[in-house]
C-alpha cells in the first residue's frame, strides 16, 4: 500500500520462495529412511529431481516474463514430480523382469 515494492515483485518473491521449498523438499528427500536399496535409489533420484525443478522455478520466477512465469514454473516442477514416478515404474519393470 505505501508504494515500496510492486504487486509483481510481491508475487515474484513469493514464487521464489514456493521454489526455495521445493529445493529444500529434494535436499530432504534422499534422507529418509527406506525400507530397501531400491526404495532409496528412487529417493535419490526424486530428490535430485526436485532440487534441479526448484532450480529452474526459482530461475522462472527471478527472469522470465510474468505472464510466462507460472505457466513454465509449474511445467518444470510437474516434470520434476513425473520423472521420479516414471523412474519408480521402471526399475519396478526391470526387477519384474528378472
Amino acid at each position: 500500500k505505501l508504494g515500496y515494492i510492486e504487486g509483481d515483485a510481491v508475487v515474484r518473491i513469493f514464487g521464489i520462495a514456493c521454489g526455495l521449498y521445493i529445493l529444500w523438499l529434494g535436499d530432504r528427500m534422499p534422507k529418509i529412511v527406506a525400507p530397501s536399496a531400491c526404495v532409496l535409489q528412487v529417493a535419490r533420484f526424486g530428490g535430485w529431481s526436485f532440487v534441479l525443478s526448484g532450480l529452474v522455478y526459482i530461475g522462472l520466477w527471478a527472469f522470465a516474463p510474468f505472464p510466462m512465469a507460472p505457466i513454465l514454473g509449474s511445467a518444470a516442477v510437474l516434470m520434476g514430480v513425473a520423472a521420479p514416478i516414471a523412474y519408480a515404474l521402471r526399475l519396478r519393470a526391470k526387477a519384474k523382469a528378472t
